[in-house]
């Protein structure tokens, strides 16, 4: 199937847009501020025991609503070695939640046992703040049998048991074995998505737990869709990502197939009704080519999947695709040969992508044939179907000045608002290896900005290291959220400090309060954004004095025109109201639009991510 793509008008008003950026970008670097959380010496929820320095801590993930879950290894428990676990939730200015400890007993006998530390996204949390996590137990009536669990809590009093090992897996004759780390999302009752070991094989299913209701989605040796074999097994290194709104999930699997290697890889979507292929190798590949192996699925609120593809022939190499929900035909963000959107060398490999609600694709890149050879070969992108926007290039002065971009984290951030979260090594720094290293936050308004750089000073201690962006977020591992806020454990030299900041630009605009820029510049803001509707549009026509002729109007991504907002003359500065509606007065479906804006002189375009149905 063809991929939409924008009018030949609309294209050029995007071009035009995207020519205009950089007058609407702030000139003046961007400074974070780091908020605590939770710190060295502060007391445990409960008051028995305190936290500790920074390795005590795991790694956090925070929700919309600013609230971080964190594991942590006490000290001063009353009960030593035995209770010193932790897994709490956390709000700057408010009481800590305690969601999990070590030896805290189940209704059912036995105990939470040790390990509720420092596993990769063991933990999750969506935004009504429910965590959820795999656990291992002891003491349990059946000893080695029924040793291990899901769960998710709120906090005290809270508890759900979502599947428990021993018990007899849904769809199966065999019991549960194993549990690999959970996903959540953000419905009523919260939906949790995880691998289970079922038998002696593991993993052997997908299942999604709605409080006590567990449903099999997607297992070993079920049929494939198409007729061409069948599942062999799951790509368990990443876990079944979990749709925001929707007990549907997209998972990697190997396949049984009827045609060798070349079509034994599939990225399917499971739900309870069935599995569908979102790309197989062997089947056509948006922009050209086949696929080979699609891997590393993450799927929005759209129901979209972004994933990292190989293409054959091997020559052709890998890129970057969209594919499995609104975007008809699926869409080719990037691939191997594709010049960088600077023209400084070709893409050569990538990262596995992150994916925000508006269907923008954030990833690191390495790239050939640049004009710094090994100095300028790797960069931070966001891109759609679109356009392609470079983020970040390795040897750029960083915004804080005091050095240059020497290479970037494997993963990357993205929230709703399309703001693109990274972490980078540095070079040419003052302070040599105290200050070489950075966690950046990239706005389409207002640029680059610091949010916390190895040699920062936080409340009289000098920042020594830090750690955030450990995984990709595959449903409630979320390390920025949709207020551009973002968080990590800092280590900070000397005793006491160490803890969980969330960190935030100031000067960075927010999802529902965009920067105010030069009026000579020009400015277009939408707000909220995503949202249901009604959307609050603002700007400011570049020179903003007198009254100019002027044209907003709202298009599909097929560059149709599906509202006509305002047609006549108008001063320099304003608003208008779109209710998500069509010309029609009918709501139209959640989705990608596009406000555009025209004058005599100018034209420029903002994107508006409708979320409502």
């Amino acid at each position: 199937m063809k991929v939409h793509a924008l009018s030949a008008r609309l294209a050029s008003a995007l071009a035009t847009a995207l020519a205009l950026a950089p007058l609407l970008t702030n000139p003046q670097p961007a400074h974070g501020a780091a908020i605590p959380v939770a710190r060295d010496g502060e007391a445990a929820p409960d008051g028995n025991g305190v936290y500790g320095s920074y390795t005590s801590f795991g790694d956090p993930c925070l929700n919309d609503a600013g609230q971080v879950a964190f594991s942590a290894r006490l000290t001063g428990t009353a009960g030593g070695t035995a209770d010193d676990e932790v897994i709490t939730r956390a709000r700057a200015g408010a009481p800590d939640t305690s969601i999990v400890r070590e030896g805290e007993a189940l209704p059912i006998g036995g105990a939470f046992a040790s390990g509720l530390h420092f596993v990769t996204r063991q933990y999750v949390m969506n935004n009504g703040g429910r965590v959820a996590f795999a656990a291992n137990l002891t003491g349990t009536p059946g000893g080695t049998t029924d040793n291990a669990g899901m769960y998710s809590s709120e906090g005290p009093g809270t508890l759900i048991q979502h599947a428990r090992k021993g018990t007899t897996a849904p769809g199966f004759a065999s019991p549960f074995a194993s549990f690999y780390p959970p996903q959540i999302n953000n419905q009523v009752p919260a939906n949790v998505s995880f691998f289970a070991g079922v038998g002696t094989t593991g993993p052997g299913a997908v299942y999604v737990a709605a409080a006590t209701t567990l449903t099999r989605l997607a297992y070993g040796g079920q049929l494939m869709p198409d007729g061409n074999g069948s599942i062999r097994q799951f790509y368990d290194t990443d876990p079944p990502a979990l749709r925001p709104n929707s007990n549907e999930v997209a998972v990697m699997a190997w396949l049984w197939s009827n045609n060798g290697t070349l079509d034994d890889g599939g990225l399917l979507k499971a739900r309870p009704a069935g599995i569908s292929i979102v790309a197989r190798g062997g089947n056509p590949a948006p922009g050209g080519g086949i696929y080979d192996n699609p891997w590393g699925p993450v799927i929005n609120i759209l129901g979209n999947a972004a994933f990292l593809a190989t293409r054959y022939p091997t020559s052709d190499g890998e890129g970057i695709y969209l594919a499995g929900g609104s975007v008809i035909g699926g869409a080719r963000i990037a691939v191997k040969g594709q010049a960088a959107p600077d023209h400084n060398g070709t893409f050569a490999s990538f990262q596995h992508p992150s994916l925000s609600a508006g269907n923008l694709v954030s990833f690191r890149a390495s790239l050939t044939g640049t004009a710094g050879g090994g100095f300028d070969d790797s960069g931070i992108y966001r891109g759609d179907s679109l356009i392609l926007i470079q983020v970040a290039r390795e040897d750029e002065p960083v915004p804080e000045g005091g050095g240059r971009f020497a290479s970037f984290g494997n993963v990357t951030g993205i929230n709703a608002a399309g703001q693109v979260l990274f972490t980078a090594n540095l070079r040419g720094t003052p302070g040599g290896s105290g200050d070489d290293y950075g966690l950046y936050l990239w706005d389409e308004a207002d640029g680059l900005c610091k949010l916390l750089r190895e040699g920062d000073v936080i409340d009289g201690r000098t920042v020594a290291d830090f750690s955030t962006l450990g995984a990709r977020d595959y449903g409630g591992y979320r390390c920025l959220n949709d207020a551009g806020e973002a968080v990590a454990r800092v280590d900070l030299s000397g005793i006491g400090g160490d803890g969980v900041y969330i960190l935030t630009c100031p000067a960075t605009a927010a999802v529902t309060a965009p920067a105010p820029v030069p009026p000579a510049a020009g400015w277009l803001g939408v707000a909220p954004n995503p949202g249901t509707g009604p959307f609050r549009l603002s700007y400011v026509l570049p020179g903003a004095a007198g009254v100019s002729p002027l044209e907003v109007s709202v298009h599909d991504v097929a560059g149709r025109l599906v509202r006509a907002l305002f047609s006549g003359e108008a001063i320099g500065r304003g608003e208008l109201t779109w209710d998500g509606t069509g010309d029609g007065g009918r709501p139209l479906p959640r989705g990608v639009y596009f406000l555009r804006l025209m004058t005599p002189d100018a034209t420029m375009v903002r994107r508006i991510v409708r979320i409502g149905s």
